[in-house]
């Protein structure tokens, strides 16, 4: 039997702020919609398009994801493509794919204006870490 991968990796930008909610066990749960741009012709011209999908977050992650990510924020996620099949209150059977993040990367807090810990003083500084004479034996 031959295996199979199913990997998932995007970088965007959100279109909304993250849907936070907590299913009837108490787990949190995250939904994270990103448009991610790609280059395409199209009529015969390169141009920008957008692509548009959901992530769902689990657990911790997904309470950081609503706490700290907001419409506009750059995200990367990793994780693996689902396809689910669900039933319409009118009887409709539905087919969609979504994708489960299993690591999300936020973006820099130097680079985020939405964290208010990316100017706080709390963290460590460069002082923190002054240089020895011995940095020189390092190899890298």
């Amino acid at each position: 039997m031959s295996r199979s991968t199913n990997i998932a990796v995007q970088s965007g930008n959100l279109t909304k702020d993250v849907e936070l909610r907590t299913t009837q066990g108490g787990t949190p749960v995250a939904t994270i919609s990103i448009a991610v741009n790609s280059r395409e012709k199209v009529n015969g011209e390169w141009a920008d398009v957008a692509h548009y999908f959901t992530w769902t977050v689990w657990g911790a992650t997904a309470e950081n994801c609503a706490q700290w990510l907001h419409k506009g924020s750059h995200v990367e996620l990793a994780g693996r493509a689902r396809w689910r099949q669900y039933e319409t209150n009118d009887g409709q059977k539905r087919s969609v794919v979504e994708f489960v993040a299993d690591n999300v990367v936020f973006p820099p807090k130097s680079q985020s204006t939405t964290n208010p810990a990316a100017n706080s003083s709390s963290g460590p500084s460069n002082a923190d870490f002054a240089s020895t004479p011995d940095d020189d034996d390092i190899p890298w």
